[in-house]
């Protein structure tokens, strides 16, 4: 009988991090463990990190993409993650 690997979500709010943000992806996808969703949540940036995740979820599309109008703050879109997580296992990157 085959074992089916658990979904695991990874979260990542990000507010301005588009010169961190596709090292930080890079890193996800050189893991052993593929059976991932990412809650990628960008807080209304004004870099470009929004034109980073758009180009990273094109390619792949375990990535989940939202964009807030209005800069919100960590923990709203910390919040907006967890509830919309399909994952029995959470991973919050702190990045900020």
């Amino acid at each position: 009988m085959a074992t089916h690997a658990p979904l695991v979500t990874i979260s990542i709010p990000a507010y301005n991090l588009g010169s961190y943000l596709e090292k930080t992806l890079n890193s996800v996808f050189k893991q052993t463990y593929q059976n991932f969703e990412i809650l990628l949540v960008d807080d209304a940036s004004t870099d470009h990190t929004a034109e980073v995740i758009a180009k990273f979820a094109e390619q792949d599309d375990r990535i989940k993409p939202h964009f807030f109008k209005e800069h919100e703050g960590v923990s709203k879109a910390r919040n907006y993650a967890i509830d919309n997580a399909r994952g029995g296992y959470d991973r919050f990157c702190g990045w900020r």
